[in-house]
């Protein structure tokens, strides 16, 4: 996947996540990766400290990924207490998506303890112009349509779940401008997240704009169900930036929520380092039974 398969489910289970900068971790073997430029991996774990572990070993240069990246340094050991930022941006809806009031509820209470431990919090909803969405949706397209299309036909081909049958038919159809125009608006989304970053390196946004689905559904927003309950994840995976989550409550159902926390390009170190001391501002405590 390419849109929110660290994130999302992370922000669902109550853990700690982060979608590194993509080549962080390298996607090298004979295989290309699935989901092309948006593909990225990173771990899930109970806590940040947990997922620094799990990138030490996890991350650095391989020569079958064109893309990857230095391994750098021992990450682990640079992420220690006392990492709090002196300030961050607060996005509740990035500008152009409609958040659940219960999900929104407990983000503000966890941005007002940050606040109360000293952070200065700028508020700043307006980020991006457009979804980005729909851009989103030619690279997702394209390449299930690009693993997929020669099962079109077959027996096989109508097991598959039916609204994937719609995308892999969609990238059938994309051409190549479609394509080129996806690209450029990653740079697009991406000059606009620097423009903001110019005034504080960290944006902070709710992890899920809706709460989870049902089984064969979406997400529910206020009790409406709708596509757009994962809005804000998708995006940074076409601008490339880190982004983690860490939980921050949970609702009447007891189930878990999270805030985003987006650095800037390839400075996953400092989302690593807000993540782990938001940790310890908001010491969420819930696990799953038995976890």
């Amino acid at each position: 996947m390419g849109g929110f398969p660290i994130r999302i489910p992370s922000a669902l289970c109550g853990l700690s996540g982060i979608k590194t900068s993509q080549g962080r971790i390298p996607l090298g073997g004979k295989t290309p990766p699935g989901s092309g430029l948006l593909t990225v991996k990173g771990p899930m774990a109970n806590n940040t400290d947990d997922t620094l572990l799990a990138l030490d070993v996890a991350k650095g240069e391989h020569p079958t990924d064109i893309f990857s990246l230095d391994g750098e340094s021992d990450w682990s050991s640079s992420v220690t207490e006392n990492n709090l930022p002196n300030k961050v941006i607060w996005s509740p809806t990035m500008g152009f998506s409609t958040v659940d009031k219960e999900i929104m509820g407990l983000c503000e209470k966890a941005i007002s303890e940050l606040e109360q431990a000293g952070v200065e919090v700028i508020l700043k909803d307006s980020i991006w112009d457009v979804n980005p969405v729909e851009s989103w949706m030619v690279f997702w397209a394209c390449a299930r349509a690009r693993a997929q299309q020669h099962l079109i036909g077959t027996d096989q081909y109508e097991s598959i779940d039916p609204l994937l049958r719609l995308f892999i038919e969609m990238g059938v159809t994309m051409d190549g401008s479609s394509y080129a125009s996806a690209i450029d608006a990653c740079h697009h989304y991406n000059y606009q997240l620097e423009e903001v970053f110019q005034e504080c390196p960290l944006i902070i946004t709710p992890a899920t704009c809706g709460q989870p689905p049902k089984l064969e559904g979406d997400g529910f927003v206020n009790g409406e169900e709708t596509a757009s309950w994962v809005d804000f994840t998708m995006g940074i995976n076409m601008t490339r930036n880190p982004a983690g989550v860490i939980p921050v409550g949970t609702l009447e159902n007891n189930l878990p929520v999270a805030i985003q926390i987006i650095g800037r390009q390839r400075a996953d170190l400092s989302v690593l380092k807000a993540m782990k001391s938001f940790e310890e501002v908001i010491d969420f405590k819930e696990k799953a039974k038995d976890f």
